[in-house]
């Protein structure tokens, strides 16, 4: 029984991380939507535009998964199934977008060199499969208890079993934006011993600042699925 209750526990604190997650997401959206009205929405339609709608707005959507299936009433196990891998591939979906917006901004800092820009799509291609296929085996190897079987009082699915096998891809990720950072510090070496302009140093000191939370993030991933209770599991994937 303690150990049903310490899974519960840390059910609920999932809920909690995901609710916090999402009030975020709109407190920043309410801070910057004048700016986006301006800035982008204004703008006129190119690839970069599209690529942010496509990982800025469906960010609402997976948050508000996340929340469902843990407080949704009738649930059943099958829908709980099906809205973990919702949830699960549009992350990687998000994360997949992240990465085309990195590789054109380091194709861009690099004057468009065709080398750079189809080195770098073509490592991404190599990364969306190995990422594809472990995230499949990783979301195929969930096992959940309704949580209303438990006690009639809660709401939602309960996680009781979880492979580990992501956690390769996030390695593969982490790789593979050090070598987005060592390209940007070799370009911005350069430009720093050319011209120092507030433009050139915000262009760089942005892409290192984004590139450390993107790593970060990595290794809380990894460090989750190999260490962490299979209940933290959700938290990979929303």
């Amino acid at each position: 029984m303690a150990s049903v209750a310490t899974s519960l526990q840390r059910f609920q604190l999932d809920a909690y991380f995901n609710a916090g997650a999402l009030s975020l997401l709109a407190y920043d959206f309410t801070l910057t939507f004048d700016d986006e009205v301006e800035l982008i929405w204004k703008t006129r339609w190119n690839l970069t535009k599209v690529l942010w709608f496509l990982t800025r707005y469906p960010a609402f959507i997976d948050s508000t998964l996340s929340i469902y299936h843990q407080v949704g009433t009738n649930v059943a196990i099958r829908t709980c199934g099906m809205l973990y891998s919702i949830s699960g591939w549009m992350f990687l979906w998000g994360i997949w977008i992240a990465e085309i917006i990195l590789i054109i901004r380091t194709w861009a800092i690099w004057g468009r060199n065709h080398y750079i820009g189809g080195t770098l799509f073509t490592l991404l291609c190599g990364l969306w499969i190995v990422s594809a296929v472990y995230l499949n085996q990783f979301l195929h190897s969930f096992t959940f208890v309704l949580a209303k079987n438990i006690s009639p009082i809660l709401t939602g699915c309960v996680i009781t079993s979880s492979g580990d096998q992501l956690w390769i891809s996030f390695v593969i990720l982490m790789i593979f934006e050090s070598i987005i950072l060592t390209l940007t510090a070799i370009k911005g070496i350069q430009q720093f011993r050319r011209s120092s302009s507030p433009l050139v140093t915000s262009l760089y000191r942005d892409g290192m600042i984004f590139y450390v939370y993107l790593f970060g993030i990595s290794v809380i991933n990894v460090s989750v699925l190999l260490a962490a209770p299979a209940e933290y599991s959700i938290l990979i994937t929303s």
